[in-house]
């Protein structure tokens, strides 16, 4: 609809230059070129995990930890303070603080329609609901039990959300204009149903969302989180700053003695994103809250509702991910996953999701502009169709199944206590926070053994 047809061409030519509203506010980017625009952002999302992957020093990263077999007791033999393991392992407060900036942003659309109140509540509500049920009951059924603190998942809630979507937003932003000027025909937001212009579309979306949304999820994962506090590094930033107490850099860490930490985090990190963008969408990219008490005043509960049906799956694909790193952390040496299975999985259901999305959409522009039959159209119909169902439900399934979702022999349903024991019997999981040790070790040097 925001397309003009151009009275001698059989393509709407404002498409192909892309839309008004594609092309509003990135007008600082238009002195760079596409090629240059497309290789800041495919650094910005393939940079980290290139770091990630080739730092192999043991306090680099989450991933760079050495195998649990091949794990030495000796770094960094010293006690932590008590503040400082109450910050490793997620204090109580960040919970408050979540809760408080959610209240805050509430406030804020209410104060724009106060005599809406509960029409404004119920859909804002409603962006949080679906992911904050899922992320409670995994937390319920094996967080709480291996001492996941909420305080920890209120923290990567955070980061996958404020931090996530802010990296999301702006390397998405220039990688689309770089595709825009690099393929005006055939790009994220014209899309043609063609073969060549699906696959090439395909390919846009798998490194736009696909990469850029998973990267500004996971990418916390791998750098707050340390298996000990062995690894825990004793100053960052190059060596610039110390990072021992949780008043200094230290406080960028956290301990994850457990993979159902490492998993039930991603999820957190996942949902954080989810609920942004959610917000983003019912709230901040339709006029819905200025049309209450009109027409289309339902229009803003009906948005709210369809994005809680249709959340969750950002938690999904975070979670393998976070599914993948735990089996770099706590598995031995042979069983350890590379980077790029544990990455590109979701990177690439995510692309796929969102193209198959689009794609039907273009497939009746694309009958009533002739490019394609009324029968041709129906096939292409039906395979984007299934590509979004084999994207969105096949990525459900496998992390269900992963966490132990099981319909022959003993049933179980996804997020089974003692999923991991089950998965992998040999792997040893800690029962304690991995710092207690350096704790009791320092005490026992500094006390007497007997006492007068």
């Amino acid at each position: 609809s925001r397309c003009r047809l151009n009275e001698t061409a059989s393509f709407p030519q404002h498409c192909i230059v892309g839309t008004d509203q594609y092309s509003t506010g990135r007008t600082a980017a238009m002195s760079i070129t596409a090629p240059e625009l497309l290789a800041v952002a495919l650094v910005a999302s393939l940079g980290p995990w290139v770091w990630i992957a080739c730092r192999q020093e043991p306090t680099a990263s989450a991933w760079s930890a050495p195998a649990v077999d091949d794990e030495s007791p000796g770094a960094r033999l010293r006690g932590l303070s008590t503040d400082f393991q109450q910050h490793l392992s997620g204090g109580l407060w960040w919970l408050a603080i979540l809760i408080v900036l959610a209240v805050l942003v509430l406030h804020e659309y209410v104060e724009e329609r106060p005599d809406f109140f509960f029409t404004v509540l119920l859909s804002y509500s409603m962006c949080f609901l679906t992911s904050c049920v899922v992320l409670f009951a995994a937390w319920l059924r094996v967080g709480k039990a291996n001492d996941v603190r909420p305080g920890l998942l209120a923290i990567f809630f955070l980061s996958g959300g404020c931090l996530g979507v802010l990296f999301a937003l702006v390397f998405e932003m220039i990688e689309e204009v770089a595709w825009s000027r690099l393929s005006p025909h055939c790009n994220m937001n014209v899309m043609p149903t063609t073969p060549e212009c699906s696959a090439l579309a395909a390919t846009m979306w798998i490194l736009t969302p696909g990469l850029i949304e998973e990267t500004g999820k996971a990418l916390w994962l791998f750098f707050r989180f340390r298996r000990s506090a062995g690894q825990l590094p004793a100053r960052c930033c190059l060596g610039i700053f110390p990072a021992g107490h949780s008043y200094d850099c230290g406080c960028w860490y956290k301990l994850a003695p457990t993979p159902y930490h490492v998993v039930l985090c991603a999820l957190a990190s996942g949902a954080g994103f989810e609920c942004l963008e959610n917000i983003k969408y019912v709230f901040m990219n339709t006029n819905a809250v200025q049309m209450l008490g009109t027409e289309h005043g339902s229009d803003l509960l009906t948005i709210a509702e369809m994005r809680a049906l249709t959340s969750g799956l950002h938690m999904v694909w975070t979670g393998i991910i976070g599914w993948g790193l735990a089996r770099r952390l706590f598995l031995p040496a042979d069983q350890r996953p590379s980077l790029l299975c544990v990455v590109l999985p979701s990177v690439v259901m995510h692309g796929l999701y969102d193209f198959s999305l689009s794609a039907l959409s273009w497939v009746g522009k694309s009958e009533k502009l002739g490019i394609v039959s009324e029968e041709a159209g129906t096939d292409y119909a039906l395979l984007f169709f299934l590509l979004l169902v084999v994207s969105s439900c096949g990525s459900c399934c496998m992390l269900a199944k992963l966490t132990g979702l099981r319909f022959c022999g003993s049933r179980s349903c996804c997020c089974a206590p003692g999923f991991w024991e089950a998965r992998f019997p040999c792997a040893k999981v800690q029962s304690h926070p991995p710092y207690v040790g350096y704790a009791v070790r320092a005490r026992e040097i500094r006390e007497p053994l007997i006492s007068s």
